[in-house]
């Protein structure tokens, strides 16, 4: 990543954040500056900035030159977040899951260094 490019566009992006979406923003990246684990839950009706808000906090870990993964559920959503993966595709999850079914992350492998590594997934 540009990170030059990436901390402009996010001086600029968060500034069109609403009130709420800046909240969030400075709580979610404070957590991500501090080394802190904490699990965030951000809802709303399509066409109320979610994804611009994700593909803010993306670029600001990143200009950071910090890991940030960003995954999705379906292909398609994936394609709306910059380094966008398929959940299935990042975590090793079967596409058939029985009721013994685990992720296929090898404990040494590069997946795991790197999600070990990654100070944030969306």
């Amino acid at each position: 990543y540009e990170i030059e490019e990436l901390a402009k566009s996010i001086e600029d992006n968060f500034f069109r954040l609403n009130i709420d979406q800046q909240a969030a923003f400075k709580k979610i990246i404070t957590t991500v500056e501090n080394n802190t684990s904490d699990i965030f839950f951000v809802n709303g009706p399509g066409g109320t900035g979610k994804t611009f808000l994700y593909n803010t906090l993306l670029g600001k870990v990143r200009s950071n030159r910090d890991i940030a993964l960003a995954v999705a559920s379906s292909g398609i959503a994936t394609l709306l977040l910059p380094g966008g993966q398929t959940a299935h595709f990042c975590f090793k999850i079967p596409i058939n899951i029985y009721e013994d079914s685990t992720c296929s992350i090898k404990h040494n492998s590069d997946l795991a260094s790197l999600l070990q590594i990654a100070k944030f997934i969306i």
